[in-house]
Order: C-alpha cells, then structure tokens, then sequence
C-alpha cells in the first residue's frame, strides 16, 4: 500500500506537535532502599523565598540579569550544582517544573525584602533561553517582576525560620506573604520592569544628554535602566534623520539589549543599507540571528563579514555562531586566531573553559599505543538476550531495549546486547541513562564517530557522561587501534569509566580528567559507586506510572487545556469532541491496561503489546510527529513479523506563522509501520472530521484520499482483504467507539 493520508501534505508538526510525556514523580532516598511518597503543595499558591547578597543585587538591578523587555525576565536564582534546591524541589513538587509560583527576593543580612517575581514559571534544573543566551531556573513575564527602590525595602510581616538559601513556605504563610506584597504594590515605592515606557521625571539628568552620552554612560556602568532612554532618543534622532546610519545602530542595540533580537534585526538592516561596511551593525546583525536561532543564517552571514571587515570583532561573533551551530571546535579555532589585546584578555577564561571541557582541542591525537589494561574475563554469556524476531526482509532483528526498535542480528550486536543486560542487571545502570550507537556530533558536529554505549546521568540540567562502553565481535582483538580509538573518544566525552570487550576479554579503565590520564582496573563498579566517584549528585526523580484522569474528568476545562498545550489534542476541536479525543488518547497512553496477545483480528494477529515509547517520526508532507506511541509486535496477513506504532496527536492553529503559515488546529490519529528499521508514516487520519456521531459513540471513518496514488486501488484492495470496513458515504469504515466511559484496548 502507499502511504494514506487524510490531507497528509498538511500535516506538520514541529515542537506544537510534541506529546510531552506526563509523569508523576517519587523521591528515592538511599540508592532505591527507600522509597518516600510526599504530599504535593498547590501550584497556585505557592512561594518561594531566596536569599540574595548584597553584590548579588547591585548585579541584578545594575544590568539586565534581572529582566529582559521581551516580555520576559530571568534570573538563576541559585548556583549551577546546587543540588539542594533540585532536592527541596523534588521533595515539594513531584515534577520538575511548577506554574503560577511567586518568587520573593529577601535580603540576606538584614532580611529586607528586595521584590518579588508574579506568576513565574519554575523550573527543578537549569534551563537555556536562547535569547539572551543565558542559563535560568526561573521565568516570568516583566510586567510581573518589581523591585523596591533601596530606602523602601520592608521587613517581612511574619518571622521566617533560618534557611540557608531558599525556602518553601505552606500555603497559608505563603497566603499571608502574598497578601503583604499586594498590599505593598498599592502603597510603596517600586519599580515594574518591563521597561516598555521610560517616566523622564524618574531620570531628569538624563533629558540633557543626547544619545551618544547616554550610550557611553550605559558602557560605562552597564545600568539597565538607562536603555529606555537610549531607544527613545534613538528613535527620535533616526526620525529626524532616516539617512544618518548611528540612530539606527542605537536603536537596534538597545532593543538587542532588552532582549528584542527580532525588533533589532530591521533597525540594523537599515543601518547597513545606508552603511554596508558599518562594522557594529554587521556584527550586530550576527547576534541577532543567532539570538532568533536562525543559526546557519548567522553563520552565512559573518562568514562574508570576516571576509568584508577581516577584524577581530567579526570573528568573535562567527564563533559564537559556530558554536551554536553545533562545531565548538571551530569556534575554539576561531577565538585562538583573535589578535586583539582587549579581545584577548576577555576571552582567556572562555579559551581556558573550552579546553578544560574539551581537551582534545589541544591535542586531537592521544598516542594511548603503549597503555597497559588487565585482561578480564566477564561472563557475558550468561546474560539475557532480547526478542528476535524476522523482519519483512527476512532479516532477524533483537528489540533493543534501550533503541525500542529492531537491530539486525550480529555477532557485535550480540554481544552489545549482552553488555546492555550486565550493565542494567549486575551493575544497576538504569536503562533510561544508557544511550547507544551514540554520535559524537551531538558534542561536535565535526565529528562523524559513533560510540556503543553511553551511560550519561543528568546534572542540574546538563548530560554528566559517567561510562563509555565500546563492543567488539567475539575474537577480534582489542590490544592496539580498538583501545586507542576508545581512549580518543573519552578524551571528549570525558567519563571517568571506560569499558571495552569483545564479549570473551574485556579491558576497564579510569580516566583522570584532570591528568588526562587512564588507569587499568580490574573491576567495573556498581553505578551508585561510579556516581560518587564522579560526584554526580541528583534529586533522585524517578518517573512513576502516568495516573490516568478519571472519565469525568474529562470535560473539565482545566483537564482540556492541560492536555491541549501537552500537543496531546488540536486546541479547538468541534464541539463536544474534546473529552472523547483525551479518551482516545488515554486509551492508547494507559500502559495498565494492555491487549492479551496473541490477539486475532481481521488480516493480522497482535502478538505482542509492548506499551509506550518515546519517538519521533515523519510523514509526506515533511512534518515530524514527535511524542509517546502505543507499539505492537503484529503477523501480517503473510505471517511476516512487524512492528506497528499508533499515536494521537494535537496541531495546534497557525495564523501567518513564518514555518507554518495559516493552517487549523487539528487531531490525528497517526500511524507508523517499521520498514528496515526505521519507523514509516503510513495513515494520518483527521480526527475531527473523520469521527462521525453515532448514537452514543463515534464511528471512525476515512474517505480514502491519499497522499499518493488515486483512491480507487485502495477501495480495490480493502474490497479483497476486508469488505467489511467499505461503507457508501464514507467510504471506509475503521469502527464503532464507546463514548460512555473510559476506552480500553
């Protein structure tokens, strides 16, 4: 068959599409020994109180770490590896990210309070926003963010007990602090920072000062506050004088400034079309479309400005967009190449980084020819291998258990498969931290190797790699280029444990990080051990069994939307059908329930249930569906084994969108079938116009239209396969559905 599609050409998704995967959470104390459930505190009346230095606040309110005026404003609130608050957080929550959360900013000598964050989105580990290109654990809108002027600042109404950082209050001392700074914002003196309007009456020195002036006092005490001013007088100066290129490289620096990359962007294409050697601007224009992601835009582009303005400025900017782009190692090129002695003495510390993080910069080709390993003798053999099965091909595959896909039989693949099980089941590496046949270029995109297996933990937000795993086929010898191969990848993955077999013999080392050196050992430690040898400190989330809503449930609006913006379903379905679009979904989703195998149904058998994975694949139209599938292991009608993936998915609308156009939301009901490994679009039905009501359910119907090829052979085909499902009107017809109650496969 082609592939059938109900308006598949129209059928796109990118990060709208994704299903996040919806999890509930335990905190695990002690390795796994103990397991201790904790009562989740209310979203929407919740407060967080975090200490702040004085330097800490002479930093936030001097520059725009603090805020940004795109709507926006950021702040870390904690150091990187503070694992203590990941854990405070896990233990309060349950889940790694809480809305509507009131963030207040204390004083920590004289316990003042500072201001305060509304409604702002908080996150358990360290996140990346692009735009300013900074890292942040907690985002709110600016019009939410105040800060009290210095001789305002107010002693909380309630005493607080010590803490050392942060602290999570209950509800009601969380109520009865809200209640104090609703108070405050009707009667004391502060300042809102979205920064959209600038009072002249708050800063009269500054109506004196023409533009030049006031940028040269903003570079000279990086004061956030003086940006307004600069935009405003800008923007009259390039009024009053559209051809004079400086106003118009103000005005686009102060919006880059307030986090407004794509209001900046035309400020500096019009600066370069008076001035297309104005070096600034050029420059400028890089940031931006690195800023607005447009990553190979921006390296096109200072590409040609190093050739036009060969100066040190433009090739700082081309290697920050190298680096964005995915190639640290030519950005590191790059900054080596800058001559400049003021570029040079701002760039030390990021040269040295850059080296600490990725030594093989410095020296790309470790001779490791005369390492020295203790040969050891692991019984593999004795370890489970997984299901194999033979594929339409005739090719006999193991459903890998970390892939969740069909590998092709071999020797190598055994014995990977075989290492897997030892690593999960004698070693107590967690299957979820395994990753294999891993691309180095997700570090460098230079690099075009492969590694077997990687076993990485996650540190406050940022991948730890902790053991590096490489499989040989039984009998080819791992003394000379293996080893040395091996031992040149970890000089970039920097684990501190590296693992190399050919199943029979194995060799183990330890890598020093900071000699650069390996070690033979004659053991491989258990994970916990790895862990702490490596100073890798989680909150010990682990995901538990997704809670399905109950049916009544599913009206709700809260309950809709939720699942809504998940990409779960489209945001405006007919009338009525939202709550039976989530049964459907959830049906597929609730891994408790799951079809008895073998089961026989017309033209295949189901013979295995496997539950839900996470997956990403295409369809004809270009588009990708990325999120949880339901996956079955099926006998097709030639008892030929095949993998079979079914998913729901919501679109959400697009008006004029620069990607995706004008387009309506819509809910699909997606399939995929493995082909040579690889999963395959094979039938997109709408779900909002293809269910049709019926009495009191659903029927699920498909007109036939595909995306390939003329209707009529399909008709033909389901004629002599399965007459049953041919209908008149609807042409085909998939079922009946229950609209009752909960569905269940």
């Amino acid at each position: 068959m082609g592939s059938t599609d109900e308006g598949a050409g129209e059928l796109q998704t990118g990060q709208e599409g994704e299903q996040t995967e919806i999890k509930t959470f335990r905190l695990t104390e002690n390795a796994g020994q103990c397991n201790t459930e904790y009562t989740e505190i209310d979203d929407m009346n919740t407060c967080l109180i975090t200490h702040i230095t004085k330097e800490t606040l002479e930093t936030l309110t001097i520059s725009s770490a603090f805020f940004d005026a795109n709507g926006e404003c950021l702040d870390i609130l904690f150091n990187v590896t503070n694992s203590g608050f990941e854990l405070a957080f896990a233990k309060a929550f349950h889940k790694e990210v809480i809305n509507n959360v009131n963030i207040l900013f204390v004083d920590q000598k004289d316990n003042l309070l500072c201001g305060w964050y509304r409604n702002a989105t908080l996150h358990m580990q360290m996140q990346y926003h692009l735009p300013t290109q900074r890292d942040f654990r907690a985002i709110c809108k600016t019009e939410d963010a105040f800060l009290l002027s210095k001789n305002n600042r107010l002693f909380l109404p309630i005493p607080l007990p010590k803490f050392q950082n942060f602290y999570f209050p209950d509800k009601a001392i969380s109520t009865e602090l809200m209640a104090f700074v609703d108070k405050i914002q009707s009667t004391a003196q502060l300042v809102n920072l979205s920064l959209s309007i600038a009072e002249e009456q708050e800063r009269p020195d500054l109506a004196k000062k023409n533009v030049e002036q006031i940028f040269q006092q903003y570079q000279k005490t990086g004061d956030i506050f003086l940006i307004p001013f600069l935009y405003l007088g800008a923007l009259e100066w390039s009024s009053a004088d559209s051809n004079n290129v400086a106003p118009w490289d103000y005005l686009g620096f102060s919006l880059l400034e307030l986090a407004r990359p794509q209001d900046a962007l035309p400020c500096f294409e019009q600066a370069l079309k008076i001035d297309p050697l104005h070096k600034s601007a050029v420059c400028d224009k890089g940031e931006c479309l690195i800023r607005l992601n447009r990553i190979e835009d921006a390296v096109r582009w200072l590409n040609e400005a190093v050739e036009r303005i060969p100066e040190d400025e433009a090739r700082l900017y081309l290697s920050d967009a190298y680096l964005f782009a995915g190639f640290p190692g030519i950005s590191y090129r790059l900054l080596k190449e800058i001559q400049s002695t003021d570029f040079q003495e701002a760039i030390a510390l990021t040269i040295k980084e850059r080296e600490i993080a990725m030594p093989y910069l410095l020296n790309p080709n470790p001779d490791y020819s005369v390492l020295d390993a203790y040969p050891l003798f692991i019984d593999f053999k004795k370890e489970s291998l997984p299901e194999i099965y033979e594929d339409d091909y005739g090719i006999k595959r193991y459903i890998d258990p970390i892939r969740q896909k069909g590998i092709p039989v071999t020797p190598e693949e055994t014995v990977r498969q075989r290492v897997i099980s030892y690593l999960n089941q004698q070693k107590g590496i967690p299957k979820e931290t395994m990753f294999v046949e891993e691309s180095l270029a997700h570090i460098d995109r230079e690099l075009r190797d492969r590694v077997d297996i990687l076993v990485g933990q996650l540190q406050s937000g940022k991948r730890k790699y902790i053991l590096l795993v490489e499989c040989k086929a039984p009998g080819i010898a791992l003394e000379g280029e293996p080893t040395i191969q091996l031992l040149r990848y970890n000089t970039i993955l920097q684990a501190p444990f590296v693992l190399l077999t050919n199943g029979d013999v194995s060799h183990i080392y330890h890598f020093d990080a900071d000699t650069g050196e390996f070690e033979a050992l004659r053991e491989l430690p258990h994970y916990k051990e790895m862990c702490d040898s490596a100073n890798i400190k989680s909150a010990g989330l682990t995901s538990a069994q997704w809670v399905r809503p109950e049916y009544a449930a599913l009206s709700q609006p809260d309950v809709i939307q939720k699942y809504t913006w998940e990409g779960v379903i489209s945001g405006e379905p007919p009338r009525g059908l939202a709550s039976f679009l989530l049964n459907l979904a959830f049906c597929l989703l609730d891994e408790a329930h799951k079809i008895e195998c073998p089961f026989v149904i017309p033209g295949c058998t189901i013979v295995t249930d496997y539950g839900v994975i996470p997956m990403t694949t295409g369809n004809a139209g270009g588009g990708q569906f990325s999120g949880n599938y339901r996956w079955f292991g099926v006998l097709d009608r030639h008892g030929k084994r095949q993998n079979v993936y079914l998913a729901v998915f919501g679109v959400g609308k697009s008006i004029n969108d620069s990607h995706w156009g004008t387009r309506a939301g819509v809910t699909t009901l997606y399939f995929a079938i493995e082909e040579k490994g690889k999963a395959v679009s094979r039938l997109q039905i709408r779900l909002d116009t293809c269910l049709i009501p019926d009495g009191n359910g659903y029927r699920l119907t498909h007109t036939g239209v595909r995306s390939r090829g003329k209707i009529q052979p399909l008709i033909d085909f389901i004629a002599e396969t399965v007459p049953e499902l041919l209908g008149t009107k609807e042409r085909i017809l998939c079922g009946w559905l229950d609209k009752t109650q909960n569905m269940y496969l």
